[in-house]
């Protein structure tokens, strides 16, 4: 009898079980799974300790614990948040969207290149309180700075009084020129063995849609600003501006234009960042600068294709428009 009543328990035991995992599988083919963000921190991790041995003014990789004389979107250090409280905004040290409006904000109120960026002459400014020397010292050569040190009194004076009658139309125009100097910058960088072309953060519906849930939560299966997964976040930009694409990172990816230039608001795929049947495991959406925004396990956030482990896992690009 006790026999008998065991083998029973196996069986319904058995059964339960198998049907947990066939709702498992059901449920994988409508929502993506997020990376490992443990791994990513701690890819993170170990790169920043690497830099930190090292000299070189051109390895521009994770800024997050650096600090910078020139500073702008997407930046993460103790200049930024200097600048933050010279503005009076919140200072968490993170160049946002928020940061950069009150910059070019600053800029147009003081005569300088509207550009959004922190150089040496938008950092002089704030120092000064908003005392600018000269409107045009952002994109001078170093033998024009010189020459400028050396004119007369006379001169600087004329030149301070040209450039108070000018700041009112300086401020009425310069969005629209900093937008038209924006789109025609574009700076190259490598990402694993590719050539990406960057562009200005704001460039674009996608990309400002993208950047506007920065730190929504992750939810497996989320399609909506209360939670998103991966796909689910690529799919809720691309439908906020009247495009219909698949659901899952694979068929985004299958259904996609492959580029080796991302440009942003293209979608950036990744391989192998949690145990997935699908070649296509992670997406994320291009910004611009070398960086994306992507729903991972700690919400929606920026990240640097830069980074070794997201380096080490990137597949391409794929355009959907």
């Amino acid at each position: 009898m006790f026999k008998a009543n065991m083998k029973q328990l196996i069986v319904r035991t058995s059964v339960v079980v198998g049907l947990a995992g066939t709702a498992s599988v059901a449920t994988s083919q409508s929502a993506d799974a997020s990376v490992d963000m443990n791994k990513v921190n701690a890819a993170e991790k170990n790169q920043n300790q690497a830099q930190s041995e090292t000299t070189s003014e051109s390895n521009t990789v994770s800024q997050e614990q650096s600090t910078s004389t020139t500073v702008r979107f997407g930046d993460r250090n103790d200049t930024v948040r200097e600048v933050q409280e010279k503005l009076g905004i919140s200072a968490d040290g993170i160049f946002g969207p928020q940061t950069e409006k009150e910059v070019r904000e600053f800029q147009a109120n003081n005569g300088l290149s509207v550009d959004g960026i922190v150089g040496p002459a938008t950092k002089k400014a704030l120092d000064n309180g908003g005392q600018v020397a000269s409107a045009s010292e952002e994109s001078t050569t170093s033998n024009e700075t010189a020459s400028n040190e050396s004119v007369s009194n006379e001169t600087a004076s004329n030149e301070t009084a040209s450039n108070e009658t000018a700041s009112v139309s300086t401020a009425s125009t310069s969005e629209s020129d900093s937008s038209s100097n924006e789109v025609n910058e574009e700076v190259s960088t490598s990402v694993a063995g590719t050539s990406v072309t960057s562009a200005p953060s704001n460039s674009g519906g996608l990309v400002g849609v993208a950047q506007s849930q920065i730190g929504a939560p992750y939810v497996w299966g989320g399609t909506t600003p209360s939670g998103f997964d991966c796909s689910g976040f690529i799919n809720y930009v691309y439908n906020s501006q009247g495009i219909s694409i698949p659901r899952t990172a694979q068929a985004i990816y299958d259904a996609s234009a492959k580029t080796s230039n991302p440009s942003p608001g293209d979608v950036v795929f990744f391989t192998g960042t949690y145990n997935s049947g699908s070649y296509i495991t992670h997406a994320g959406i291009y910004v611009g600068n070398g960086q994306f925004v992507h729903a991972g396990s700690s919400g929606v956030q920026t990240a640097s294709l830069s980074n070794s482990y997201w380096s080490s896992h990137y597949v391409g690009a794929g355009s959907l428009r």
